[in-house]
């Protein structure tokens, strides 16, 4: 993809075997539909588990070769020598179960020299986007610059390998040794938060503790949870009486419920949502851009893609909007979009999918038809993979509000990026899922416990539907796109290309044409009449930028507002009807409506 004035000119295409018959890729190899992709997840997962046995084993022959290795040398009667090898057990032993190298465990920069992690951590300047070999396999593909640091991630440095398919490591300093004895809690539950905040793998998201895989999914702590994670922030002992030392052990169940209990004091990164793509500062229009925790927005980068990343322009040109429009709108051109409405709520949709994390609140979307197989679904899928949710979180549909508001809280715990109701049908009203749309925060008790967590809301909604009608408070939390292929059969009809693969191979690319977008709306003089209620910052930025983009005809597309107004007088309720009651008192004629 080139900006104007660059051009670029591809070479006629050669053709080897002329005579052979062409292959349609997309015939032969056809997109996995939902439930195929979920049988596919199921088996990575089932072949995961059952290789994850063999590879114990496996794993701990490398530690025992890696000890003796770095032992090799070194006198066999030293007294420290078994404890040496202890302790290098444990920094191989974190590198190969939890992706954790230690200060003291060896990288080989792409020179040969070796060097610690203590070292490089110790001088950032130097080493920072340093090409090393893999860590834990140094001939991997005979290649030496097969992993790159990256020492800048926001107090998280970290080593990625592209070997066998991309892995991080996290770069820390010697875990400090933990003593626990009688009498001593308070002490030592201060200093284990003191490990916790230097460590950075723990996270407050909405009074609960989290953690963030390497992948960006948020998982929330229970008590055992916790206790694996304090497992590798620090070593523990306790004093062995019989045999009158300090012995090893596991993070004591006291310690840990004693960290939960000191919710409001225990000074980690306030988490909002984590984000696996480059998004925006709503109020600023700042691009959110490096990987890593920005305390402004309360957002975690965590995207292993950035080094493709091209940025957003400063002040984007028309030619650069332009551009950006078609980066935006290509995966959805063939989609047939009833009005100027049905095109500004969804350019609103991709718009608000690449900045949702950074948005207090932002409202839903309904996508419907008037036949089966229109394409409604296919449009939340690929606005799901563009948040960052693949394949998207379903929530069945239920006419008991309670059930719908605790899978919304289970999904808010775990950070999802989209949830979708799905094949609904007639008029929709749901008192939970109108909170869950205007509320910063969705609160409610955590299933078979006593504690109120407060979950951040930012994750986009969709609903599906055919000839489906918003009734009540949801006209105005949800806005409706409306599509109609003109055809009784729509399910027959082929795409020219999958909108859902073209989002999955080009989300950076469309990101960035979003972000494009909304940068050339906030500098530009076009403003919304109003600043819609419950969603004030989605109308400044993303309502703004469909705005801008309408008044420079850059696509077909009107205020996605106007759905509002539209959803109003469709909603039954909010009809007012006339009728007329006649009756006569002492020759006076009455006439109600």
């Amino acid at each position: 993809s080139c900006f104007p004035p660059l051009e670029q000119h591809l070479p006629a295409p050669m053709i080897f075997q002329p005579d052979a018959l062409p292959l349609d890729t997309r015939t032969a190899l056809p997109t996995l539909d939902p439930l195929e992709h979920g049988a596919f997840v199921r088996k990575v997962r089932e072949a995961k588990e059952e290789a994850g046995q063999a590879a114990r084993p496996v794993r701990d022959a490398w530690i025992e070769a890696r000890v003796a290795e770095a032992l090799d040398g070194q006198d066999p009667d030293d007294p420290d020598r078994e404890a040496k090898a202890a302790a290098l057990r444990d920094v191989f032993g974190q590198a190969v179960e939890r992706s954790l190298l230690l200060g003291d465990f060896e990288l080989i920069h792409e020179s040969g020299r070796r060097v610690t992690v203590g070292e490089v951590l110790d001088d950032p300047d130097r080493w920072h986007g340093k090409r090393f070999a893999d860590p834990l396999e140094p001939d991997y593909g005979n290649d030496k610059r097969i992993a790159w640091a990256n020492l800048r991630a926001a107090g998280k440095p970290y080593l990625y390998s592209h070997a066998h398919g991309g892995r991080r490591f996290a770069l820390h300093r010697a875990r400090s040794t933990v003593r626990v004895q009688a009498g001593e809690r308070v002490e030592v539950v201060r200093r284990t938060l003191e490990l916790l905040r230097l460590d950075g793998g723990a996270f407050d998201r909405g009074g609960e503790l989290v953690r963030v895989t390497p992948g960006g999914e948020v998982v929330p702590l229970d008590l055992n949870g916790l206790q694996f994670l304090l497992d590798g922030v620090a070593k523990w002992e306790k004093f062995d009486g019989r045999r009158q030392e300090w012995a090893p052990c596991d993070c004591p169940e006291h310690v840990a419920k004693g960290v939960r209990a000191g919710r409001g004091e225990w000074g980690l990164p306030r988490l909002k949502a984590v984000v696996t793509a480059p998004t925006m500062d709503p109020g600023t229009g700042r691009a959110i851009e490096r990987d890593g925790f920005d305390a402004e927005t309360g957002l975690l980068v965590v995207c292993d893609r950035l080094d493709t990343w091209r940025g957003v322009p400063a002040q984007p040109t028309m030619d650069q909007a332009r551009a950006a429009v078609t980066h935006v709108w290509t995966p959805f051109a063939e989609f047939p979009f009833t009005s100027a409405v049905d095109r500004g709520v969804m350019l609103a949709a991709i718009l608000t999918a690449a900045v949702r994390p950074a948005l207090p609140t932002a409202p839903g979307f309904l996508f419907t038809a008037p036949t089966p197989g229109s394409g409604k679904t296919l449009l939340a899928i690929c606005l799901s993979i563009l948040a960052g949710q693949h394949p998207p979180a379903v929530v069945p549909v239920s006419d008991q509000a309670e059930e719908v508001r605790k899978r919304l809280l289970a999904l808010g715990r775990i950070d999802v990026k989209a949830v979708v109701l799905d094949n609904l049908v007639g008029q929709v009203e749901d008192v939970a899922l109108c909170s869950w749309l205007t509320s910063e925060t969705f609160t409610d008790r955590v299933l078979g416990a006593s504690d109120l967590v407060h979950v951040p809301t930012r994750c986009m909604t969709f609903l599906t539907g055919n000839n489906v009608t918003l009734k009540g408070d949801l006209c105005r939390r949800v806005l409706t796109c409306r599509i109609d292929p003109g055809s009784e059969t729509p399910w027959r009809r082929a795409f020219a290309m999958d909108p859902a693969a073209h989002c999955l191979a080009r989300r950076l690319e469309v990101i960035g044409g979003a972000l494009t977008l909304l940068r050339a709306g906030l500098q530009g003089d076009i403003a919304p009449r109003d600043r819609t209620a419950s969603f004030e910052a989605w109308s400044d930025l993303a309502r703004r930028a469909v705005l801008w983009s309408a008044r420079h005809g850059l696509l077909d597309v009107a205020d996605p507002v106007e759905a509002i107004e539209e959803a109003y007088d469709e909603d039954p309720e909010s009809q007012i009807g006339f009728g007329c009651y006649s009756d006569s008192f002492d020759g006076f004629s009455f006439c109600f409506q």
